[in-house]
């Protein structure tokens, strides 16, 4: 299926694709990974492929009742909710909010929308890129 998109996209350069998300399946992304280069450095975060294959099956597990991004019927904004709501009734000394790592702080996130809208017009896709 997906190299009649990557057809698609080589042949109709001006195309807008309207449904891609439906693609992205679990079969999908342990395939994707199996195909990374073995030998390659660690990502940023200092996980090297081995130790993410060890895992590999832990790591599709579902969402904890705490988590709140991409998440059918919950967003990213009804997290300060919960918080909110979990921290007033019960004494609290700080809290912590953390960002993994900061690419995305580095990319202008308007030209990368803009950009990406020129191919894809599935609001599905774009809306995970914006979050």
């Amino acid at each position: 299926v997906l190299d009649c998109v990557r057809k698609a996209a080589k042949q109709r350069k001006k195309e807008k694709f309207t449904a891609l998300l439906h693609h992205v399946t679990v079969a999908l992304l342990r395939e994707s990974f199996l195909a990374l280069e073995r030998r390659a450095a660690s990502g940023v975060d200092g996980v090297a492929w081995e130790d993410d294959a060890a895992g590999l099956e832990g790591n599709e597990q579902d969402f904890l009742g705490f988590s709140y991004g991409f998440r059918p019927g919950r967003s990213q904004h009804d997290a300060p909710d919960a918080l909110s709501v979990a921290i007033s009734g019960t004494p609290v000394n700080w809290i912590l909010d953390a960002d993994i790592q900061s690419f995305f702080d580095a990319v202008s996130q308007g030209w990368l929308l803009r950009f990406l809208g020129h191919r894809i017009g599935d609001a599905r896709v774009i809306g995970l890129v914006r979050k």
